[in-house]
């Protein structure tokens, strides 16, 4: 999953649905859950909290004393992945596909895998 965040948050679609295919054929079932409540959505959270703070115009030391994270991580990793990301416009609808999602698989809809990955790639 840790490679999946890193196409998504690197605008990367070949690579997204590389990963894709390797989760799906690693398992059997649906791993839309798994993917949407697992590291994607922690990373998006955390993206979310810092690009918040980004354009409320908190400098990136502030930023990183009042979430108690690490500077040297918000200033070279977190922040760079927010700007290439396209901002909080886009996190948040990175979030909304994921809670979409998450409901889809909750209500026993169905395509709710090809629904994760069509959603992500409208925005990548």
């Amino acid at each position: 999953f840790i490679d999946l965040s890193t196409a998504i948050f690197e605008r990367n679609a070949k690579a997204f649905l590389k990963m894709c295919t390797k989760i799906e054929k690693s398992s059997k079932s649906d791993q839309t859950m798994a993917v949407c409540n697992g590291l994607l959505l922690t990373n998006c959270i955390n993206f979310l909290d810092v690009g918040l703070r980004v354009d409320a115009k908190m400098k990136l030391d502030e930023i990183a004393q009042d979430l108690n994270k690490n500077p040297y991580a918000i200033k070279k990793y977190i922040a760079p992945k927010i700007y290439s990301f396209g901002g909080t416009p886009n996190l948040r609808k990175l979030l909304l596909i994921l809670a979409k999602c998450e409901n889809n698989v909750v209500s026993g809809g169905r395509g709710s895998w090809l629904k994760f990955k069509v959603g992500v790639l409208g925005l990548l």
